[in-house]
């Protein structure tokens, strides 16, 4: 309570050792606390690359979550903060196991806007092998059918890692419309990032002898 009156307002604040000094008294009833420092200091290393550091301040924040009543909402925000902390470390395993857990999170909520970056994210970290992997498969599909028709950048991301999800499945003419889709949404929407993912899942998509 000392380091945090010294540090009141100010944007130099310690959060990390906030977090930890916080979380250790979470029994004692300031798990809140904790909860709040430890994602802002997550949210702060991420800012100045430092991703393992971040993955380890969003695993506390998760943890003291545990000591509050639940709240689903707030454990999503999360899972899918530590999902891309681990990711960007290069923890690929680590991400796709978060990433899971945030999707089946927000199966049972009914968000289709945290299924879909769940879903882009169990994507990311997971790779082509020569056979289709059917967990990634399945929750795109499931992301996509979320979304419903609308076009959105999340859409066009969807459909594009899909397509490439899809990519050994034989399904040539699927795989080919689902691209050129993603491609196309991202150029309605005017989404520059969007339009830079469905480019590159085209070019994949487009591979061959």
């Amino acid at each position: 309570l000392a380091m945090e009156a010294a540090h009141a307002g100010s944007p130099e604040a310690p959060v990390g050792e906030l977090a930890y000094h916080f979380y250790r008294a979470a029994p004692l009833g300031e798990a809140a606390r904790a909860l709040e420092y430890a994602e802002r200091a997550g949210r702060q290393a991420i800012a100045l690359l430092g991703y393992e550091e971040a993955a380890r301040h969003f695993e506390t924040a998760l943890q003291a979550a545990s000591f509050l009543p639940r709240d689903a909402s707030t454990r999503l925000r999360l899972l899918l903060a530590r999902g891309d902390a681990a990711w960007r470390s290069g923890d690929h395993l680590n991400a796709r196991e978060t990433f899971a857990l945030a999707a089946r999170t927000a199966t049972t909520l009914g968000a289709a806007t945290e299924l879909a970056q769940a879903a882009l994210g169990i994507g990311r970290a997971s790779t082509e092998t020569g056979a289709v992997d059917p967990t990634v498969t399945a929750v795109l599909g499931q992301a996509l059918a979320a979304l419903g028709e609308e076009d959105s950048s999340l859409r066009a991301m969807v459909l594009a890692r899909l397509s490439m999800a899809l990519y050994f499945s034989g399904d040539e003419a699927r795989r080919d419309a689902m691209s050129l889709e993603a491609v196309a949404v991202a150029r309605l929407v005017g989404d520059a990032a969007a339009l830079g993912a469905a480019l590159i899942n085209r070019h994949f998509v487009l591979w061959g002898p």
